[in-house]
């Protein structure tokens, strides 16, 4: 047997029959085109014919097939980037949260540099005006500068110095006019003087320094004061105090109550005449 005849004899078709190598070739391409006619004529396999399209045709139509493939394989993959991020434990990032008490001292202290980088930014614009001889707006820091604004002058004010006999003597005086504090300061001494001329107080008896807040007046004293109040009594102390008050009151609105201290310290003697609690002048 020669070799054709062992190809042909090679070939056989499943019922057996056998055929050479130009019959296969011509009915894989009937069978082909019968698969691509099924495949291409389904639009009008309900009407009863097949539809023939152009090669053009085809490739639009692989093209959109190929596009809705991406398609769906971007929504699988969004669904499952949802699921991932739904399947996530947000409990974890709150766990590593720092505590609600470092959170509010976090919160203090950032406020606190604030404040502090206002107030040194403030002070120091203030500090450059004073400088220079600047004034902010209607502000003056200092008598000086209070006797320095047109129309401020002399002060008129109003002593109620005791008498040794009973009642007060009302003398009016004149001084330069200044700040508040610094007027207070001024005529509570003017007071106290005129008390030492009568030697009604101790020699060493100073107003060191005074406060106002309101209606209350803050008088710190020297201890030549409550050594002076002891030797007096308690009427002629009651009396030295009342004039004080009074004189206070008169001139300087809206002050009502005075509280005396000691050498910067609350006395908490009451012995002859309570100087612990303030002292105010009813009616």
């Amino acid at each position: 047997m020669n070799s054709e005849e062992k190809n042909n004899d090679f070939l056989k078709d499943k019922d057996g029959t056998g055929f050479d190598i130009p019959t296969v070739k011509r009915r894989g391409f009937r069978e082909q085109n019968k698969s691509d006619e099924e495949d291409e004529g389904h639009v009008g396999a309900s009407r009863g014919y097949f539809v023939r399209r152009s090669l053009r045709e085809r490739e639009v139509e692989e093209e959109q097939r190929h596009g809705r493939a991406l398609k769906n394989e971007r929504g699988n993959a969004s669904d499952e980037d949802d699921d991932e991020y739904s399947d996530y434990d947000y409990s974890e990032d709150e766990g590593r949260k720092a505590p609600a008490v470092v959170r509010v001292f976090a919160w203090i202290a950032l406020l606190a540099i604030f404040f502090a980088g206002g107030y040194v930014g403030a002070n120091y614009l203030f500090r450059q005006a004073d400088q220079r001889g600047a004034r902010v707006g209607n502000v003056v820091g200092s008598g000086a500068e209070v006797r320095q604004v047109p129309g401020m002058g002399e002060a008129s004010y109003k002593l109620f110095m005791p008498l040794a006999t009973g009642g007060f003597e009302e003398r009016e005086i004149k001084i330069r006019r200044g700040l508040p504090e610094e007027d207070i300061h001024h005529l509570l001494t003017v007071y106290v003087d005129g008390l030492k001329e009568l030697t009604e107080f101790e020699p060493g008896t100073q107003v060191i320094s005074i406060f106002r807040s309101g209606d209350w007046l803050y008088v710190d004293m020297t201890a030549d004061f409550q050594k002076s109040l002891k030797t007096l009594g308690r009427d002629k102390s009651t009396m030295a105090l009342t004039g004080l008050v009074r004189t206070v009151q008169e001139n300087f609105h809206p002050v009502k109550k005075v509280k005396f201290y000691v050498e910067g310290k609350e006395s908490r003697d009451k012995n002859p005449v309570d100087i612990e609690n303030a002292w105010e002048l009813k009616g």
